[in-house]
């Protein structure tokens, strides 16, 4: 589609549990700063004629323009910290933020059990009243971590009571930080991170993922910074903007969010993304279409630990920002497809979208701001790797019954733990068979 958005198609934002809090506010302060919104009074001083960027923003009765997103975790700490006493209190409405006073202790049971009952009807009404401020609501992204008990619990309870109220077009999106491959806060990551992987998506109602971990995003800060969880954020929040970008600017190629599905979805099980920004630093990279879009695809640079060249991509989505023409990016893609491995039964490959704003730098963030940028989000093989490795660390935890007994008494049963495996093996078959016909191929 050509031309100016102007048509609505509201995205509502979730942040669960610590990381989705905190990586909720690293993006709503740069969807702010992008949208020339401020902090304390939620008001722009020169209103577009395009509203494109009422997708994540709606007009309060006092005219004021606040977020379309929910808050919520099981202990208050973290949403005092991240929103309640900082420079957000006044950009969310009370109601918005909410919370209990019992965690679910990095519990993947206890976040969807017992301790949630208190504040699980609350944030369901809070999400249904945003859905009914939407013209046509286009998809619920949803910040978590799949390594910690509400990230990964709740999120599971949340979108299995939220998801089937929903028209069928609606697209529900995880922003995920899963457990990493050596770098852990908890002995118990990996039991989460497969039940939530497990129950969420070949046993649930999400559709779409991209994920993110720790060791992987470390890499990309700068070394006199040091490196802090909220460094890293600046990673997340800088995809989540340039994933949404032709969804709150005008631009050349327009995208919507549901046009991600179509594009990088080919059946359910097949659906966890791996994101990258390109460029983040200057350095020596000239920033003309081509450079950036070859640095896109080279290896080692992903948001989430994996080697591409050892699996095969499904289907890539380039989302340009900044000054990028359409002739530029197809001179580069016939360059790019030589060299980058796909599926032999994917027509095209690329999914593009064009926009005009240029790249946003939030102060203090470690990063720099360029003329041109590319967020690459990408559906490839190489994800089963990630899978692989976190079966391996849970099928070693549950063959000794290490903390099993507190998953238990958080309410899970026991057949529960097998049959994740089983789900987990299924997702595991679906990634070969998307690479079956090209292995026999080789053969």
């Amino acid at each position: 589609m050509f031309g100016k958005n102007t048509r609505s198609r509201e995205v509502i934002s979730i942040g669960v549990g610590q990381c989705g809090l905190q990586t909720s506010a690293v993006v709503w302060r740069l969807y702010c700063l992008e949208h020339g919104i401020s902090l304390d009074e939620g008001r722009m001083e020169n209103v577009p004629e395009d509203e494109s960027f009422m997708t994540f923003f709606r007009e309060s009765d006092d005219h004021k323009f606040v977020p379309r997103a929910v808050m919520c975790d099981l202990e208050p700490t973290v949403m005092d910290d991240t929103f309640r006493n900082s420079s957000l209190k006044n950009l969310f409405a009370p109601e918005k933020l909410i919370n209990c006073s019992e965690d679910a202790a990095n519990v993947f049971a206890r976040g969807k059990f017992a301790p949630c009952k208190p504040i699980h009807g609350i944030v369901l009404d809070q999400v249904r009243r945003e859905i009914e401020t939407c013209n046509c609501l286009n998809g619920i992204m949803i910040f978590n971590a799949s390594g910690g008990g509400t990230g990964s619990g709740y999120v599971k309870k949340l979108t299995d009571d939220l998801m089937p109220e929903l028209n069928k077009n609606v697209l529900p999106l995880c922003f995920t930080v899963v457990p990493s491959k050596s770098l852990f806060t908890a002995p118990v990551e990996p039991y989460n991170g497969i039940l939530f992987l497990a129950q969420a998506y070949p046993g649930g109602q999400m559709q779409m993922s991209v994920n993110f971990d720790n060791e992987a995003m470390y890499g990309f800060v700068p070394a006199e910074y040091g490196v802090t969880y909220r460094h890293i954020n600046h990673l997340i929040a800088h995809t989540a903007s340039g994933f949404t970008t032709n969804l709150r600017f005008a631009g050349d190629l327009d995208c919507d969010i549901s046009h991600f599905r179509t594009n990088l979805v080919p059946w359910k099980p097949v659906c966890h993304m791996i994101p990258r920004v390109s460029p983040l630093l200057n350095g020596k990279l000239r920033h003309n279409t081509q450079d950036i879009t070859f640095d896109a695809f080279r290896t080692g640079k992903e948001f989430l630990s994996v080697d591409t060249r050892t699996g095969q991509y499904l289907a890539v989505c380039l989302q340009y920002r900044g000054l990028v023409k359409p002739r530029q990016v197809n001179l580069a893609l016939q360059e790019l497809k030589k060299e980058t491995k796909f599926v032999s039964w994917m027509p095209t490959g690329f999914k593009i979208g064009l926009g005009f704003e240029p790249m946003s730098i939030l102060p203090g963030s470690p990063f720099e701001g360029v003329r041109r940028v590319v967020t690459k989000i990408s559906n490839s093989s190489c994800f089963m790797n990630v899978v692989k490795e976190l079966k391996r660390k849970y099928e070693a935890a549950i063959s000794m019954r290490a903390f099993a007994q507190f998953y238990i008494s958080g309410g899970m049963e026991e057949g529960e733990f097998m049959e994740a495996v089983e789900l987990i093996d299924s997702l595991l078959d679906a990634y070969k068979m998307a690479c079956a016909e090209d292995a026999d191929e080789d053969e």
